[in-house]
């Protein structure tokens, strides 16, 4: 769903307070207008696999908290939650503790398969 012309504005300065800009894409044309901005998650929940997340101003609060939870992770933390998903397996490695927590409370474990094919680890601190 695009994003209203006086939503704009409040998504942007969440963007930037949470130092999230190379994480972000957007898209003006037909159904996408105005704007709809869309987070990266290439590869995050599934092997090999193009795929973001729409960022919304319904989801605006989920997007802030998160990159306050980490400003690493946040992008894809708000990923994790709006989808109630962890990540593949694979992209636990090298990720704190912490970190690889936070994911964990966002869905339950995941099956290993195709698009999940590695267990995840305990998080690296």
């Amino acid at each position: 769903m695009p994003t209203e012309i006086k939503d704009i504005l409040p998504i942007m300065q969440a963007i930037a307070e949470g130092q999230a800009c190379e994480d972000i894409w957007w898209r003006t044309d037909g159904e996408y207008a105005p704007v709809t901005f869309l987070v990266n998650c290439n590869d995050f929940f599934a092997w090999g696999c193009s795929d973001c997340e729409e960022l919304t101003v319904e989801h605006l609060h989920v997007f802030v908290k998160a990159c306050a939870d980490d400003r690493t992770w946040g992008p894809q933390l708000y990923c994790a939650r709006v989808r109630g998903e962890r990540p593949q397996g694979a992209c636990y490695r090298g990720m704190p503790k912490r970190v690889a927590e936070m994911f964990n409370a966002c869905g339950p474990e995941r099956e290993i398969n195709l698009i999940n094919p590695r267990p995840p680890t305990d998080g690296e601190a």
